[in-house]
């Protein structure tokens, strides 16, 4: 039995984490079914990284939040979008987002 995962990642302003982060979710042994990053910034050079991480997979989705929102509430949002059908979550955060005071 296959256990299929959902990888949700908490992004704020800073693409060189992001970029960082989704390559090595796509260099770990173990696959994720999906990825999903949940983005609040206002940077363009996010958008590419976005564009190209979108581009790059039908399996990837970003969910871009352009409010501002603690950690926790973006996090709450992806968590919520990512269990529909999934057993198993992996939450990450960009180093980016524990800089800002949004992870813990």
């Amino acid at each position: 039995m296959s256990v299929r995962v959902v990888a949700v990642v908490v992004s704020n302003d800073e693409p060189q984490y992001l970029q960082s982060a989704l390559a090595a979710l796509a260099n770990q042994s173990f696959r994720v079914e999906r990825t999903l990053v949940v983005d609040s910034s206002s940077n363009p050079e996010v958008d590419e990284v976005l564009n190209s991480f979108v581009s790059s997979s039908s399996h990837n989705a970003v969910l871009q939040i352009k409010e501002s929102a603690s950690f926790a509430e973006l996090a709450a949002t992806g968590i919520k979008q990512a269990l529909q059908g999934y057993e198993s979550i992996c939450l990450l955060y960009t180093s980016d987002a524990a800089d800002e005071g949004l992870g813990v």
